[in-house]
């Protein structure tokens, strides 16, 4: 009973959203409720003989939820959508992209990703597949892929939050901005680097569904650009070779006999039984710890502490650190059994960490937070175009359409794009050349 009208609730809300949030699909209150409108009860027919969340998980991810929702009205609070049609073509402020800061970061991350994929489609010509380089990018320490601690910072400080940034341009340059023809080339080659270096998938899925995003946005009644028959067809077939590209990587790490509705299961519908093993595992064998917030916000902390590491010279952090991170990623690293032949890793959902930080109290206000963040920049991006807004708006959207996977600022690759989103994008006279 519980599932179905969790479910049904969710449905309700997301259909509210669409009509509440200007008929615009990809709205933050649509797409959220929407997925777990459908992830809910996916995950509750024992699939694959994996046995349903309990009923503590369901509570945990509608208190988030509920957090999430009341975050987005609160970002609505200042500004109404109700507002007159001459407001909403003017931009608020005129921004456009820092070119200088792109062309610096875009080269870096160029010249490591082109040695990287070098060096792993050399070991594919000596007869390893996509799934052992998947586990040397994993690994811990240094290897073929991973060389050395220089090009470890390199990759997770710089390379890999690049090319999460340019798959957020792309449609907006392509489309809004200066179709800035160095800056595709180094996206799409930066983008084909990283699947082969890495054996990842995801930035694949990511780059289709900005520009499906922002193509919504583009033809909305807010924005009303033209996107010419050029832009279109480049889409359909950057889209098709895409699609190729992923099935590619799918059969190149789990073979030619792989399940491909299984593998949906795994990485869509089982995180949320996931939660659920490890929900159990904080409140029987981490009882008295918290992370306030330092689950959540791992991904902007890390940084600060791996360089405060290095200029003291200590070599272990804190057991409060160790501990964090113990929870939020090396016990996910290894496999759990979820029922069935059912194993998986890694996808918690976006609950996970602030249930970390402060169980019930710690999901609530960290979805609020997040569901405020979402909603303020939506609000900005569709109201005023503002290309600040769009940008991090799309990167917000990847991380709602992800909300099966983890907490967003969690990652330090995330969080760090972030940061770079924010110097990526000038008022317009600003070092835009």
């Amino acid at each position: 009973m519980l599932i179905f009208l969790s479910s049904f609730a969710y449905l309700c809300i997301a259909v509210m959203g669409y009509y509440r949030r200007d008929r615009f699909l990809m709205n933050p209150i649509t797409v959220m409720f929407g997925i777990w409108a459908i992830l809910i009860p996916l995950s509750s027919i024992y699939a694959y003989e994996v046995p349903p969340p309990s009923d503590k998980c369901l509570i945990i991810i509608f208190v988030g939820l509920m957090g999430y929702l009341l975050g987005n009205v609160f970002s609505n609070s200042k500004c109404s959508f109700a507002v007159n049609g001459h407001i909403m073509n003017q931009p608020e402020t005129e921004y456009g992209f820092n070119y200088k800061i792109l062309y610096v970061l875009y080269i870096i991350s160029f010249v490591y990703l082109l040695s990287s994929a070098y060096v792993a489609i050399t070991l594919m010509m000596k007869g390893y597949g996509l799934d052992y380089i998947r586990e040397l990018v994993t690994a811990e320490g240094t290897n073929e892929i991973r060389s050395s601690y220089l090009s470890i910072l390199i990759k997770n400080f710089i390379a890999t939050p690049t090319v999460y940034l340019a798959l957020a341009i792309l449609p907006i340059d392509m489309i809004m901005g200066k179709r800035d023809k160095v800056l595709l080339f180094l996206t799409i080659v930066m983008t084909v680097c990283w699947v082969i270096s890495s054996g990842g998938r995801s930035v694949i899925l990511w780059m289709v569904l900005y520009f499906f995003v922002f193509y919504l946005f583009a033809k909305s009644k807010s924005f009303r650009i033209k996107v010419s028959k050029r832009i279109k067809r480049l889409a359909i077939i950057g889209g098709v070779l895409l699609l190729l590209l992923l099935l590619y990587t799918t059969y190149a790490r789990k073979g030619f006999n792989v399940d491909l509705l299984r593998q949906l299961f795994i990485y869509y519908i089982a995180p949320v039984k996931h939660f659920d093993k490890y929900v159990e595992l904080v409140d029987t064998r981490y009882t008295d710890f918290y992370g306030y917030g330092g689950a959540s916000f791992y991904g902007f902390i890390y940084p600060v502490l791996f360089i405060g590491r290095v200029l003291s010279g200590r070599d272990e952090y804190s057991d409060f650190w160790v501990t964090v991170r113990e929870l939020s990623f090396n016990k996910l690293e290894h496999t759990t059994w979820l029922g069935g032949n059912i194993h998986m890793n890694a996808f918690v959902t976006i609950f996970y960490q602030p249930y970390i930080d402060g169980r019930f109290v710690g999901v609530f206000v960290l979805c609020l937070f997040f569901g405020w963040m979402c909603g303020y920049t939506y609000k900005r991006a569709y109201i005023f175009r503002n290309i600040k807004y769009i940008l991090l708006y799309l990167l917000f959207i990847q991380k709602i359409a992800d909300s099966m996977v983890r907490f967003y600022f969690t990652q330090p690759a995330q969080a760090i794009c972030l940061i770079f989103a924010l110097f990526a994008v000038v008022k317009k006279g600003k070092d835009m050349e």
